[in-house]
C-alpha cells in the first residue's frame, strides 16, 4: 500500500515497495467515488504493466531471492474477496508478456 500499514513497526518488514500499490486516484475512486470492483481489478492491472512493470520485477527478484514474499496491507481486516493484492498475486503468477 501507499499507506504504511498500521500495527507494523517498520523495523519488522524489510522492504517497503510502494510502486506496486494502486495509485491515490485509484483508492479513492474505488473507495469513495463507487467505482466497480471489477473496472478497479483491470485499472490497478494497466497501472502496474503500463506504468510501473518494474514494481513485478522487483517482486519476483525478492521470491527468487527468499523464497516467500508476504503482501501487507493497510487495512485492519482486509475484505475476503476484493482487495488489490489478489490483484498483485495474479499478476505475479500469471506473466503478460509485455
Amino acid at each position: 500500500m501507499r499507506q504504511w500499514p498500521r500495527g507494523i513497526r517498520k523495523d519488522q518488514v524489510d522492504l517497503w515497495l510502494k510502486c506496486a500499490a494502486p495509485s491515490r486516484a485509484l483508492l479513492d475512486e474505488y473507495n469513495h467515488a463507487g467505482l466497480a470492483w471489477d473496472d478497479f481489478a483491470r485499472r490497478y492491472r494497466a497501472e502496474i504493466l503500463e506504468e510501473r512493470p518494474q514494481a513485478l520485477d522487483e517482486l519476483r527478484r525478492l521470491e527468487r531471492e527468499h523464497g516467500t514474499v508476504t503482501l501487507l496491507c493497510h487495512e485492519r481486516i482486509p475484505p475476503a474477496e476484493h482487495c488489490h493484492r489478489l490483484v498483485l498475486e495474479d499478476l505475479l503468477s500469471n506473466p503478460v508478456e509485455r
